[in-house]
């Protein structure tokens, strides 16, 4: 439990301080809502734990030279990939949870404040992830484990076209 948490929370620590210092530091010269890094990389864990939950399932049956037994099964790919993405939802919500709540401890900022919406919102954002995930796995089925380096860049590989940290406008 502690190593899946242990990123989001690093990163939400971290980019945490990094708002709170341009907050009070930069206010005549940047304007910047509280928030907007917290809240941003907070969200984008969100894709990234579903797509290392869909895709980390497959890896670990290749990993450990059990990936054949899979063919003999009588599991089905779409009850695979059900499990997959059930195990990244719970997954997910056990490693963003503790960060969302030490966000609002540490700098006073609660995500939740966005109200329902939130929740499609994330809904989206765990579903782009699994669309990661699938993509990876089927890549790692064709290629094979030549592809693994990918496995952990494509969603940092993505970061600057889908407009996290900033707006699209300004690409």
């Amino acid at each position: 439990l502690i190593e899946i948490m242990y990123w989001p929370t690093l990163n939400m620590i971290t980019w945490g301080f990094l708002n709170s210092y341009l907050f009070e530091h930069g206010q005549q010269t940047l304007p910047l809502p509280l928030g907007l890094l917290l809240g941003a990389t907070m969200l984008w864990d969100v894709m990234l734990r579903g797509q290392v939950g869909v895709i980390m399932g497959l890896l670990e049956e290749i990993w450990s030279r059990n990936f054949t037994n899979l063919f003999v099964s009588p599991i089905s790919p779409s009850e695979f990939l059900s499990a997959a993405m059930i195990y990244s939802l719970l997954r997910g919500i056990v490693s963003v949870l503790p960060a969302f709540i030490l966000a609002m401890v540490f700098f006073n900022y609660s995500i939740f404040s966005l109200g329902l919406p939130l929740f499609g919102f994330m809904l989206v954002l765990m579903m782009c992830g699994w669309w990661g995930g699938i993509l990876l796995c089927a890549m790692t089925i064709r290629f094979g484990q030549s592809v693994e380096w990918l496995v952990c860049m494509l969603a940092f590989t993505m970061t600057p076209f889908v407009g996290v940290y900033y707006p699209l406008s300004i690409m």
